[in-house]
């Protein structure tokens, strides 16, 4: 009987497919080690920005895109998304805060126009001279005696007098009740202001805003050393500076410093207070003036 001789097979040569598998293994190792590298690296600044919210920055050079690897053995096939599979970014969104960081437009806030200065209640009376500080009446007693005076003129109850007091030129200041106005009472002036002084009155205004100017370098004293008094400087003017005794003042000058200052000063500023810009601005125009043979400057005055 005949038999077929055995076919020995011998071993396949696999070293190519050994190779390639190796190959494969290796590569997907170092895509892995490199996707665990970067998910530490994300973990870690999530951990960071949750402790200091500051997200670190990372560089250009750190970015590193894994894409998948193209299989053996199989055609190419387009990559129709351009997303990497795996971004390190350089400012990775995913962490940034979600506050609104940007400061808010500032509201434009309303011109509001500044609060008026006069007081439509308040009445001023200016006495030539001037009521020294010595005698100046009782605020309160003054104002008994104004109500009284209007009792008995059969005024309305409606104009009283509320308050007095003084100014620092030594003038007194009549404040009305709400129901009335400082106009109110100019009908009976003459009688009110002989409560106060039996100086002449020079003029009561309703209380306003007032403009001012100094004379600077004015001589202090006189030739046997007194203190020049306000009077004898607006007569000075009124003499010769031509067109003085057309403005219209608001109150006698005073000096701009107390009795101690001008004792001991030979030169000194005096105030003058006008009750329109334009005569304060005309007043200036003046200057320089000689007051006293001493040549003197003109000058804005603020309070």
């Amino acid at each position: 009987m005949y038999e077929q001789p055995y076919e020995t097979i011998g071993p396949m040569n696999n070293t190519p497919y050994l190779d390639m598998t190796r190959e494969e293994l290796s590569k997907a190792h170092a895509e892995l080690a490199t996707a665990q590298t970067t998910i530490k690296n994300l973990l870690e600044a999530v951990v960071n920005f949750s402790h200091t919210n500051n997200v670190p920055i990372q560089t250009q050079e750190e970015v590193e895109i894994i894409r998948p690897p193209t299989p053996k053995c199989t055609a190419p096939q387009a990559n129709t998304s351009s997303e990497p599979r795996w971004v390190k970014s350089a400012n990775p969104t995913v962490i940034k805060p979600t506050r609104n960081t940007a400061s808010s437009p500032q509201q434009p806030q309303p011109n509001t126009p500044p609060k008026p200065k006069a007081n439509p209640h308040c009445l001023i009376l200016q006495f030539n001279p001037p009521i020294p500080e010595t005698e100046h009446k009782n605020a309160d007693m003054a104002c008994k005696e104004i109500n009284t005076l209007l009792d008995n003129l059969e005024v309305p109850t409606y104009f009283r007098a509320m308050a007095v007091n003084w100014s620092r030129n030594g003038n007194p200041i009549i404040t009305t009740t709400a129901s009335g106005t400082a106009e109110d009472l100019l009908s009976h002036i003459k009688d009110i202001g002989r409560i106060f002084t039996n100086n002449t009155l020079i003029l009561a205004l309703p209380d306003m805003e007032y403009v001012h100017a100094k004379v600077n370098m004015l001589n202090t004293k006189d030739f046997e050393g007194n203190i020049c008094n306000s009077k004898e400087v607006h007569e000075e003017l009124m003499e010769y500076v031509i067109g003085y005794d057309m403005l219209r003042h608001a109150s006698p000058p005073c000096w701009l410093g107390n009795l101690e200052y001008l004792e001991a000063k030979s030169h000194s500023s005096m105030v003058f207070n006008f009750t329109t810009t334009e005569d304060r601005e005309r007043f200036i125009s003046y200057g320089p003036i000689w007051v006293f043979n001493q040549q003197c400057t003109i000058t804005p005055y603020e309070e």
